[in-house]
C-alpha cells in the first residue's frame, strides 16, 4: 500500500484537503487557455468505417438493453420458479420458450428503435453517432436485470464461490459501462453538463461537507447502536462464552481491581499457571478501562467493541476525503459499515482487534494529515491493544516513507511498529510462558524437530518459501480471499504498490495451517486485512482519477463499482438483511429472541445471584461470561474445581471438557451442596452436602 503521488499545500499530496468542490476544479481544469483555440471534446467510442457500422452497434447495444429490462421484468413479477432457475436452471420448456421470446421481442423493438432514431436524425442533419452515444449514456440501467438475480438469498445459500465470482465480474462490468455512460454524457449535453455541473457545484459549496461527514457519522453511530443490540441479544440468549467474552470480562475486571494482566479464568487458580501475556499482550485494556469502570459487566466491553469498529468509518472518510470527492469518500466509509467481515468481528465475543482498527485507522488518517499529537496518541492505543497490530502499521510505514508522503513520518511509524512487535512477542511474551498457538496455528510451518514458536515458522518462511506457498493455495483459503475482496471490487489489486495491503493479512491469516478461524469470518481474525485494504482503496481510487484524462468518471465508476458490490455481498453475508448465512463464530447468528429463551436467561441470572460478588467461582462455559467479572473466577471445563468456594453449571455444558465428571463428584461428594438449582442450571457452596444434591443427581443425571 503507498500513499501515491501528490501535489498539493506543502509539496505533498493532499488534495483538496479544505474540502473545496471538485465539480468546480473540474470545470475549470477543462477550460482552455485564453487566445488558444478549444480541444476538441474526447471521446471513448472509436470512430467506426461509416453510418452502418454506427447503426450497427447502437441497434446491438438497445436490443440487449431492451432484452435486459424484459428479463428483469419477468423474473422479478413471476418469482414462484425462479429460485430452482436460478440454481438448478429447473424451468418448464413452456417457461423458458416464453422468456426466450419476448426477450427477442424486446431486443427487436429496442434495434428498430435505434435504427429508426438514426434515420430521423440523419434527415434532420445531425451524426448518427448521437444514438450511439444515446445507448451508452443508459446502458448502465441493463444491469437492473441482476438485481432480482443477486437480491435473492435462497438459491446462493450453498454456493459461496460461484456468487462471490459473479458478484465481482458483474461489479467489473457494471464499472465498464458507467464510464463509457459518463463520457456519452459529457459529448451529448455539452456546454449543458458544464452548467449542471456548475449548479451542483454552487450547492455543493455549502452543504457538501457537512452533508456527507454528517450521513458518515450518523451511519457510524447508527451501526454502533445495531451491533451493540445484537451483540448483548446474543449474550442474552446464552450464546456467548468464557472463550472470549468471560476472559475479556475477568481481565477487565481484575484491571479494575489492581491486577496487572491477570485472568484467572484463562490461566487458573494459583500463581503457578501460565500468564496471560503468554496469550495476547493485550495492555489496551487500559485505554478502554474508564469507560468499563461506569459499568463492569460484560455488556459494556460488547458494546464497546461494536461502537468501536463501527467509529472506524470516520477516519477513514476523512482519509479518503484527502484525495476523493465527498460522495466518493461517503461511499467508501459507507462500504465499510457493509463489510461482513466487521459484523462477524463485531458480534464475536469481545476481543481486541475490533478496537484495534478504529486506532489503525486514527493513526494512518492522523500521520496523512501531519496530526501529530493524535498520530502519537492514536498509535500508542493501537499497539496496546494487541501484539500483532504493529505488524500492519509497520507495513503502512513504509508505505508512506517509499511514496514520499510524510516520509519522516513514515519511517518512525515503521521502526517504532516493528520494535514494538519484537521487543514484546519475541522477550516479553516469550518470557511470560510457552502458549500453544505456534503450534496450534501455524503447526505445518514448524520444522521438524524443533521447539514450537513463532520464531522457528518465521526460519521456514525464510528457508521454503515454495512449501510455505503450498500451504496457502488452498480452495477455503481461496474463496476467503473473495470474501475480502470482492466487496471492495479488487481495487487493491489495480495497482501495484496497492498490493502492499495484502501483507498484514497474508502472514497473520492465511499463513496458518492448523486453526480454522483464522480464514473464517465469524471470528475477528479478518480485522488484519481490514483497516489496510479499506485504507488502500481511496489511494486506487485517486489514482485512477489522476491517471487518466476522464479520471473523475473513472473514480466514480470505481466506486459505484465497490456500492454495488458491496451492497450484493453484504445482502448474502452480513447483518442488516439477516442473511440466514451469517455467522458468528463457529455457528449461525440467531436474530431473534424467543420466549424460552427469554425465560432461561431469567431463571439463570435468578439462579446465579445467590453467588456473592467477592466469592471465587469455579464455572462452566456457557454461564462464564455472565459472572467472570469477579476477581476471582475459574473455568470448570478444563480445570476442575480448583477450591472455589461456589460452583456454577449449565446443563448445557456437559458435552465439553470434564464438566460431567466434575459436576458428579462435586454432588456426590461431602464438599459441595447445592444452594439452587432448576432443570438447566445449578449452583452448589462449599460446605457439606444436602439432600438437593440427590435431587439433582437423580433429574440431571450428569
Amino acid at each position: 500500500m503507498t500513499t501515491g503521488s501528490y501535489t498539493g499545500r506543502e509539496g505533498n499530496a493532499l488534495e483538496d484537503p479544505a474540502g473545496t468542490s471538485d465539480s468546480s476544479q473540474a470545470e475549470s481544469a477543462e477550460q482552455p487557455v485564453s487566445g488558444a483555440p478549444p480541444e476538441p471534446v474526447a471521446s471513448s467510442t472509436p470512430k467506426g468505417p461509416g453510418v452502418l457500422a454506427t447503426a450497427c452497434r447502437a441497434a446491438i447495444l438497445f436490443a440487449l438493453l431492451a432484452a435486459a429490462l424484459d428479463y428483469a421484468a419477468q423474473i422479478t413479477f413471476v418469482p414462484a420458479w425462479i429460485e430452482n432457475f436460478i440454481r438448478a436452471n429447473q424451468i418448464t420448456p413452456e417457461k423458458r420458450g416464453m422468456l426466450l421470446k419476448t426477450m427477442l421481442g424486446a431486443a427487436f423493438v429496442g434495434a428498430a428503435g435505434a435504427v429508426v432514431a438514426i434515420v430521423l436524425i440523419r434527415k434532420r442533419g445531425r451524426p448518427a453517432e448521437l444514438v450511439e452515444r444515446a445507448a451508452w449514456l443508459v446502458a448502465p440501467i441493463g444491469f437492473v436485470a441482476f438485481v432480482p438475480i443477486f437480491f435473492r438469498q435462497a438459491p446462493w445459500l450453498d454456493r459461496a464461490p460461484e456468487l462471490l465470482a459473479a458478484t465481482g465480474l458483474t461489479a467489473l462490468l457494471l464499472e465498464g459501462a458507467i464510464v463509457r455512460s459518463f463520457d456519452a454524457r459529457r459529448v451529448l449535453l455539452g456546454e449543458r453538463a458544464g452548467f449542471l455541473s456548475r449548479f451542483a457545484a454552487r450547492i455543493k459549496d455549502v452543504h457538501r461537507e457537512r452533508a456527507t461527514a454528517g450521513l458518515v457519522v450518523l451511519a457510524s453511530i447508527a451501526y454502533s447502536f445495531h451491533m451493540s443490540g445484537l451483540g448483548i441479544r446474543r449474550h442474552h440468549n446464552l450464546q456467548s462464552g468464557v472463550y472470549d467474552l468471560g476472559i475479556s470480562d475477568n481481565l477487565m475486571y481484575n484491571a479494575l481491581a489492581g491486577h496487572f494482566m491477570r485472568s484467572p479464568i484463562f490461566s487458573g487458580a494459583g500463581d503457578h499457571k501460565l500468564s496471560f501475556i503468554a496469550n495476547h499482550a493485550q495492555f489496551g485494556q487500559y485505554v478502554l478501562l474508564p469507560v468499563y469502570a461506569l459499568w463492569p459487566r460484560s455488556e459494556t466491553l460488547i458494546a464497546l467493541q461494536a461502537s468501536l469498529l463501527g467509529l472506524a468509518a470516520i477516519p477513514l472518510y476523512f482519509f479518503a476525503r484527502r484525495r476523493c470527492t465527498a460522495g466518493v469518500s461517503a461511499l467508501v466509509a459507507l462500504a465499510y459499515l457493509a463489510y461482513p467481515v466487521i459484523h462477524g468481528a463485531s458480534l464475536y465475543e469481545m476481543t481486541y482487534l475490533p478496537p484495534a482498527t478504529f486506532f489503525v485507522m486514527a493513526t494512518i488518517w492522523a500521520l496523512d494529515g501531519g496530526r501529530w499529537v493524535l498520530f502519537a496518541l492514536s498509535f500508542a492505543c493501537a499497539v496496546s491493544m494487541r501484539e500483532d497490530v504493529p505488524v500492519g502499521l509497520a507495513v503502512c510505514g513504509v508505505a508512506f516513507a517509499l511514496s514520499g508522503h510524510r516520509t519522516v513520518g513514515g519511517l518512525v511509524l515503521a521502526a517504532l511498529s516493528a520494535i514494538y512487535f519484537v521487543l514484546v512477542r519475541f522477550v516479553i511474551m516469550e518470557r511470560a510462558g510457552a502458549w500453544v498457538f505456534p503450534g496450534m496455528v501455524y503447526g505445518e510451518l514448524l520444522p521438524p524437530g524443533e521447539k514450537e514458536s513463532f520464531a522457528a515458522v518465521i526460519r521456514t518462511i525464510a528457508t521454503n518459501p515454495i512449501f510455505v506457498l503450498s500451504k496457502m493455495l488452498k480452495e477455503q483459503k481461496l474463496v476467503y480471499l473473495m470474501h475480502l475482496l470482492v466487496p471492495v471490487a479488487f481495487l487493491p489489486l489495480r495497482r501495484g504498490w496497492a498490493l502492499a495491503a495484502l501483507i498484514p493479512g497474508t502472514l497473520l491469516t492465511l499463513l496458518s495451517t492448523n486453526y480454522g478461524p483464522t480464514i473464517q469470518l465469524g471470528f475477528h481474525y479478518a480485522l488484519h486485512w481490514t483497516p489496510f485494504l479499506f485504507l488502500a482503496t481511496p489511494l486506487v481510487l485517486h489514482a485512477l482519477r489522476t491517471d487518466s484524462p476522464f479520471g473523475d468518471a473513472k473514480m466514480k465508476a470505481a466506486a459505484w463499482s465497490l456500492a454495488a458490490a458491496s451492497l450484493i455481498v453484504t445482502f448474502h453475508f452480513g447483518a442488516f438483511a439477516k442473511s440466514p448465512r451469517f455467522k458468528v463464530g463457529f455457528g449461525d447468528f440467531d436474530f431473534g429472541r424467543t420466549v424460552s429463551q427469554v425465560d432461561m436467561y431469567q431463571r439463570m441470572m435468578k439462579i446465579i445471584s445467590v453467588i456473592p460478588k467477592d466469592a471465587s467461582l469455579s464455572v462452566s462455559n456457557t454461564i462464564g461470561p455472565h459472572v467472570s467479572n469477579r476477581v476471582e473466577a475459574y473455568l470448570s471445563d478444563n480445570d476442575g474445581l480448583q477450591g472455589a468456594q461456589y460452583l456454577a453449571f449449565a446443563k448445557y455444558d456437559y458435552r465439553y471438557g470434564g464438566n460431567r465428571r466434575f459436576l458428579r463428584t462435586a454432588l456426590e461428594g461431602n464438599d459441595y451442596g447445592v444452594v439452587a438449582y432448576d432443570a438447566d442450571f445449578v449452583v452448589l457452596k462449599a460446605g457439606p452436602r444436602n439432600g438437593d444434591n440427590d435431587k439433582v443427581l437423580s433429574t440431571w443425571n450428569p
